[in-house]
């Protein structure tokens, strides 16, 4: 057996380092987006609740995550999207920003685009975006945003004023360029970076071009079925809430008043997956009524007092009960809808 290079033992240590790194990332990021999440969710149910507080909570949630797609990748939960109005809705987001630098927008966005896409990765994608063009547009310039459908399917694009021409009245072409060549501040190439591995999420691609009397285009295209578009109708999103990963402790207790200790690694905001023992399971059946206590951090807990036993997995490694959720109250419903959009890569 021969022995390793000096060259294989730093490139196999190398990879092991930035294996290490990206789990230590996905996990922190994991409990950081939580405990955020959790703290937003008590800002909505106060009514002494700062809206700048609020704001810096979702900012840091929106960061945080950036850094679980960038260290996890996307893992696209594909529905049946308005692209036209996710569009304007992430514009309305961030059009304050704009406003405040001066920075004029130009927009045209076809209507009535629909596509099988992850709504919550292209929103976080098309956010990115827009943030890279407010902070790196010289004031008073103009950004163009433009969503339309094209051969190789759809494709957002930013265009971002360069500088004025020179004095030959020349302007270079716009070229490729790679992320890392770009001008720009670390989170503004963080927020690329994700935009990029969400858009191969989707099979698509994300471009950056630059010349510096152009100045920098970025383009996000992913295919799509141009028949949604024509009949829209005909097509039906399957499910009716987004699904999030999750590992969050858990108490599942049935109508006589029994208690088992579980994971609940699937949550959405009508329900969730909780992994039991193959024991508890066989215990259980479809359209059982039982209540969950879910352990989201230390300080916090989300109490589902009545749900309803939809599917049962009784065997294999990943055993457990898919559950609806029938009762809930305001609280847990914010909750919920904070921490699966927070969760959501």
């Amino acid at each position: 057996m021969k022995t390793p290079s000096v060259l294989q033992t730093l490139l196999t240590q190398s990879f092991e380092s930035e294996r290490s790194l990206r789990h230590f990332s996905s996990l922190a990021s994991q409990e950081l987006i939580t405990l955020l999440a959790s703290a937003l969710g008590d800002l909505e149910n106060s009514e002494k609740s700062s809206e700048r507080t609020k704001k810096t909570l979702e900012r840091a949630i929106f960061l945080s995550r950036n850094l679980r797609y960038f260290s996890s990748g996307a893992r696209a939960d594909f529905a049946l999207t308005d692209l036209s109005q996710l569009v304007f809705d992430c514009l309305q987001l961030r059009e304050s920003e704009f406003q405040k630098k001066n920075i004029s927008l130009e927009v045209r966005v076809e209507s009535t685009v629909f596509a099988l896409v992850d709504p919550l990765a292209l929103e976080q994608a098309i956010l990115n975006c827009l943030d890279f063009a407010s902070s790196h547009s010289t004031p008073g310039s103009q950004v163009g945003v433009n969503l339309q459908v094209i051969n190789q399917g759809l494709q957002l694009s930013l265009a971002l004023e360069g500088d004025a021409k020179d004095e030959a009245g020349e302007k270079l072409p716009l070229q490729h360029t790679a992320l890392e060549n770009l001008e720009a501040s670390k989170l503004g190439l963080l927020g690329l970076t994700v935009a990029s591995v969400i858009a191969e999420a989707h099979s698509g691609v994300f471009q950056t071009l630059k010349s510096p009397g152009e100045g920098t285009l970025l383009l996000f295209q992913v295919p799509i079925d141009a028949r949604m578009n024509k009949q829209p109708h005909l097509f039906r999103e399957k499910r009716r809430y987004q699904r999030v990963r999750v590992d969050f402790s858990g108490v599942l207790s049935s109508g006589t008043g029994q208690s088992f200790p579980g994971r609940v690694t699937v949550l959405s905001a009508g329900g969730c997956f909780v992994a039991l023992s193959r024991d508890v399971v066989s215990r259980l059946s479809v359209g059982d009524s039982v209540s969950l206590e879910i352990q989201t951090d230390a300080d916090h807990s989300l109490s589902i007092p009545t749900a309803r036993v939809a599917n049962t997995h009784p065997t294999g490694e990943n055993s457990g009960v898919g559950l609806e959720f029938l009762e809930l109250d305001l609280k847990a419903k914010n909750l919920l809808a904070t921490l699966v959009k927070a969760h959501a890569s």
